[in-house]
């Protein structure tokens, strides 16, 4: 990790943390968050290519290490956005596309042309996010629940919702669909998959270039309490059917217990009908 950090930081010191350990490594610039400031930030979309061949000997040598597939999946959103932003400062044919797929209109700006009449296809398939979806999967395939794959599910979340990126909801579709499997599957890490889908709605929001997502719950007012609402009838309907036995009790009371720390003095929730007047 710390040669492809040196590949697409060549003018930028090591990280003091990761030296000597092999501690996480920001690796595409998640510190760009301005659309302009991709450049001043010492990512070097010209490093990709040896970052990427690196870290791919390094997942070929050790194949389940969620550190290295992580920073993978960082490096694609990386390169895809660095690509973007660098094509809108040039002022290259930036225009407003219809939404296609469930992409969010900008992600599919910008660069027409630039690789030919003949890589056009490559061009769209690229900005559409087909190389990211394409790491998160094979990362998904190849950490499993029983390998600590919860956790490392719930990292690349935690890293979607914050990364500046116009992919970043769909991203995050490919993500919950692996844990609807995980839910519909059964087994040990059933309910934790299951959970994690019914609450997304308080954490996920698309990606604006004008705000900075710093993570947490991301509604106020009266959405925060409809939202709450909805996943308190979820919790109880579950309950009473059944379904998730003990655990899903005890996941559900732990994720309450924690909600009314967090929102305890948040006046919507304590006097909901002052979100309505």
């Amino acid at each position: 990790m710390l040669l492809s950090y040196h590949h697409l930081h060549p003018n930028s010191p090591f990280p003091g943390s990761s030296i000597p350990s092999t501690s996480k490594l920001d690796l595409p610039s998640a510190h760009a968050d301005d659309e302009d400031d991709i450049e001043a930030s010492g990512f070097s979309l010209e490093g990709t290519a040896s970052a990427r061949t690196n870290i791919l000997l390094g997942l070929r040598m050790i194949p389940k290490s969620v550190d290295l597939w992580r920073e993978y999946v960082k490096l694609e959103l990386g390169w895809v956005e660095g690509l973007r932003r660098r094509w809108k400062v040039l002022g290259v044919n930036i225009e407003a596309k219809e939404n296609s797929n469930g992409v969010d209109p900008d992600a599919l700006t910008g660069g027409e042309g630039s690789f030919g009449p003949e890589g056009e296809d490559a061009r769209k398939s690229i900005l559409a996010g087909q190389l990211i979806i394409h790491a998160i999967n094979s990362a998904l395939q190849a950490i499993q629940e029983e390998e600590g794959g919860m956790e490392f599910r719930r990292s690349l979340i935690d890293l979607l919702r914050t990364y500046p990126s116009a992919l970043r909801s769909k991203c995050l579709d490919v993500v919950y669909a692996d844990l609807e499997r995980i839910s519909n599957e059964g087994g040990e890490d059933a309910v934790e998959a299951r959970f994690v889908v019914l609450t997304k709605e308080l954490y996920d929001r698309p990606y604006d270039p004008e705000r900075k997502d710093v993570g947490g719950v991301v509604l106020e007012g009266g959405e925060l309490v409809d939202a709450i609402g909805k996943i308190g009838k979820e919790i109880r309907s579950a309950a009473k059917a059944g379904k998730g036995g003990e655990k899903w009790l005890d996941m559900a009371g732990k994720w309450l217990v924690e909600q009314m720390e967090l929102c305890g003095d948040n006046n919507d929730l304590v006097n909901p009908q002052s979100s309505f007047g």
